[in-house]
Order: C-alpha cells, then structure tokens, then sequence
C-alpha cells in the first residue's frame, strides 16, 4: 500500500515515504472539488495499483468523487466543506446537532422537532429539510434568527462523513507535512512562481522538468549518487 496525499493547484500525489511527486499536472480549473478522483487515479496507473489510501485537503470534498473512490475500497480522507450556521448568538447549533430518521426521511432538531423533506436540488445533489415555527422554541437564538429552519443532506452524506471521519488531526497534518515541501521546493526551482512559457502545453512541459528535477534530487538523497547510477546503469 502506497498512501498518496495530493493538493493544490498545479496538482500533486505524493508518496509518504520518500515524498517523491507520483503524478502531477496543471489543472485550469478554478477549484480543487473536480480532481480527486482523476488524480487517485492517474496516480494508481503510475503506481500499477499499489494505492490504498488517498488524503486530501477540504478543497477536494467532492461527494459524488468520494463515494466512487470509496466504491473502489480506498480509505479516503477528506474532511468536509460545510457551511457554517452564524446565524443568532451564543453557541449556535450546526448541521452535526441535527439528527438524521432515515425511517421517516427527516431531522430531529436539539428542540425535539421534525425537519421533514421539503425539496431536491439536483443541480446541487442535496435534499432539503425544513420546519416553521422556531419563533416558538426556546432554543431560537442558538439557531436561527428566522421562524424557519432548514437542514441540507448530499446525495453521498454518508461517503463524506466517512471521508471526514478519517480526516483525523493526525493524518492531515502528515499531509501537511508531506506535500506543503515539495511545492517549496519547486517554487524555488521555478523561479518563485513565475512561468517562462506561455499556454497550457507549455507551462506543463515546464512544470515537468521542475518536478524531474525535484524527483531527481529526492531520489539522489534516498539512494545516494553510487544507488543511481547502479539504477540508471
């Protein structure tokens, strides 16, 4: 098993072990929430299928993604990229203090109330849940400033709550750790973020022989000059 921990835009998986760059690319892409599954599975092509557990950063939380890579047992961890509730004061209750029925298809709020199912948006793959009446409750302020409260379920809940669920402190900072250097290091082997090349194609091939020259190195420094050689021979 070969864990791979990817980031960013350009994009990297890297191994743990070494921290050598599996597989990277530039992506033209204004978020990261579209990349976990091409790049888990560029980098199990490049590792021949020794890939069993990918970390990524919240960027990537992407449900329908996690849930396929999940489908194909990987150990994903992903934590999620919730919404926050601010709304009234105190310690407001968020989506977590909401407990989901499956029986009935609804959430039971920390006042005992039922949230039913209102509503589907499909452009967002979420069912939407919601009750009137909390101008009633005595627990209004640590929920909403509205008379009604609305809770949202993705179409892949439970495939996120795992991902996020294995999104220990632990592992994200091993993630932390392990791709946050090897962009340092090509910033600077990249003439602190700035591109000779211009278009798409060209930036790429740039980019590559950064990334060689990083791969290089690092091997060098595992191997040692003689191990290289003997490799490269």
């Amino acid at each position: 098993m070969c864990p791979i921990y990817s980031r960013g835009n350009p994009q990297h998986a890297v191994d743990e072990k070494h921290q050598l760059i599996v597989h990277h690319e530039l992506a033209q892409a204004g978020s990261d929430n579209q990349q976990l599954k091409p790049i888990a599975q560029d980098a199990r092509n490049v590792l021949a299928g020794d890939l069993g557990t990918i970390v990524a950063d919240a960027g990537y939380s992407n449900g329908r993604q996690i849930s396929d890579r999940q489908s194909c047992e990987y150990d994903v961890a992903v934590p999620s990229n919730r919404a926050v509730n601010n709304q009234g004061t105190g310690q407001y209750f968020q989506k977590r203090d909401f407990t989901y029925l499956p029986e009935e298809d609804a959430y039971r709020c920390p006042a005992g109330q039922l949230l039913p199912h209102k509503t589907v948006s499909n452009r967002d793959r979420m069912p939407l849940y919601a009750r009137s009446g909390c101008n009633q409750c005595p627990l209004q302020t640590r929920c909403t400033k509205a008379d009604r409260r609305c809770v949202t379920r993705h179409f892949d809940e439970e495939a996120l709550e795992r991902a996020d669920n294995s999104a220990t402190p632990e592992r994200m900072v091993r993630r932390m750790a392990t791709v946050e250097p090897t962009f340092a290091t090509l910033k600077r082997l990249l003439n602190k973020r700035r591109f000779t090349c211009w278009r798409l194609s060209a930036a790429s091939s740039e980019y590559s022989l950064g990334v060689l020259s990083y791969n290089l190195m690092k091997a060098t420094n595992v191997l040692g000059v003689k191990g290289m050689l003997e490799r490269l021979a």
